[in-house]
């Protein structure tokens, strides 16, 4: 209400009188709508690990008519993006031309996001969450840390973990990089801590507990092979964040994404074997054995594949690229990206095609799919061709 009253003080006249004369079941101020329209936000992890909420609420004339609406943006939350009652199902059903996209940079986080539901990387995730937090929670410790990064450390430009944030997918995948190049300052600052008890007290024994979880061989090939993955995905990721990128070039880097994925899933030999010996190199620097659990005749709620040696199993348990890959289709299989590459018909982009390999000069289809679907739109659909074919001149 503080917000509402704000706009009629401010000098709107619609909203007071609709306050003033509303119908007994028309206000909109039951806590019923105040409900739905906190559904319709989107919440995001602040630093001190707390959710928080950004509101915007912004009204228009009725008058507008919809359809004029070429298009429709959201995230992929229910209330806007879901298929029968979302709001862009609803207003796709008064006009069909009004295509929905959902955010490419946050449908890619959601693949990402749906590729570490193998239990291993989940498990791994939340170590390095917790060990971040350990350190950048206090000077003290972190002031062990950086000591050890002197000692040990070639590069001593980093000296602070980095957050690996749940809804900023960017910043965890830097987070994970900045994780396996301090990997062993971090676990002698974690023994150093443990062990000084009469300086750490309570910290001490929290120490010892993270020391133990990320000194096995599981979590260091996990987290070798995530940070690897993922990191196929950083410059993507970058790049789509960037308001100069048209949407076509959004579907291209996509695509190209996605390609790079499946040679990874194809080629799964040589990726792992690379992978494994990374991991073997930092297992050895701090003194830890290349093992597995063991395999035993029935077990459900943990990964029991009879394989000849470690390496083998690993390969099986942590099928990373294989989830990314098949998430990435999921996400970006829409019918709507056929239609987008009628954005070709952009003169740069058309330059480009045709200073291009002459397998990729399709773009005359690509833009008669986009000119039949809006030809009301267009002032002389006949002449389209005839100006295309002026670009190739």
């Amino acid at each position: 209400m503080e917000i509402l009253n704000y706009r009629v003080r401010g000098g709107d006249t619609e909203l007071e009188n609709h306050l003033k004369n509303h119908k007994k079941n028309a206000s909109y101020l039951s806590k019923t709508m105040q409900n739905e329209i906190i559904f319709c936000c989107d919440e995001a992890i602040d630093v001190s690990n707390k959710s928080q909420i950004s509101l915007v609420l912004r009204y228009v004339d009725s008058g507008l008519d919809i359809t004029n609406c070429r298009g429709q943006g959201y995230d992929g939350a229910g209330a806007v993006a879901g298929t029968k009652k979302g709001v862009a199902a609803r207003i796709l059903k008064l006009n069909n031309k009004a295509l929905y996209t959902h955010c490419f940079s946050h449908r890619l986080n959601l693949a990402v996001c749906n590729s570490c539901k193998v239990q291993f990387l989940c498990n791994a995730m939340n170590h390095i969450k917790e060990v971040s937090y350990y350190f950048n929670l206090s000077i003290k410790r972190n002031s062990i840390l950086e000591t050890m990064v002197s000692e040990h450390c070639l590069d001593k430009k980093k000296t602070k973990l980095r957050d690996v944030c749940r809804t900023r997918w960017l910043e965890r995948i830097d987070g994970l990089d900045t994780f396996q190049e301090l990997y062993v300052p971090i676990v002698y600052s974690l023994e150093a801590i443990s062990n000084d008890r009469n300086k750490f007290g309570a910290d001490s024994q929290t120490a010892t507990s993270l020391f133990k979880l990320i000194t096995t061989f599981k979590f260091i090939v996990s987290l070798v092979v995530t940070r690897a993955v993922f990191d196929e995905t950083h410059v993507v990721t970058n790049m789509l964040q960037s308001s100069s990128l048209d949407i076509q070039t959004c579907i291209d880097l996509i695509f190209c994404l996605t390609n790079r994925i499946t040679t990874f899933k194809n080629k799964i030999d040589s990726f792992h074997d690379k992978c494994y010996l990374d991991a073997k190199v930092i297992a050895e620097q701090i003194g830890v054995d290349e093992c597995r659990k063991r395999t035993v005749g029935r077990q459900i709620h943990c990964d029991n594949h009879p394989v000849e040696n470690t390496s083998e199993f690993f390969k099986r348990v942590l099928t990373i690229s294989d989830h990314l890959d098949l998430a990435l289709s999921d996400r970006f299989c829409n019918d709507n990206l056929t239609l987008f590459h009628g954005l070709n018909i952009i003169p740069d982009k058309i330059i480009s095609l045709l200073n291009g390999p002459s397998e990729k000069n399709n773009w005359r289809e690509s833009i008669k799919i986009f000119s039949d679907f809006f030809s009301e739109d267009l002032p002389n659909p006949l002449a389209l061709e005839a100006e295309c074919g002026l670009w190739e001149i």
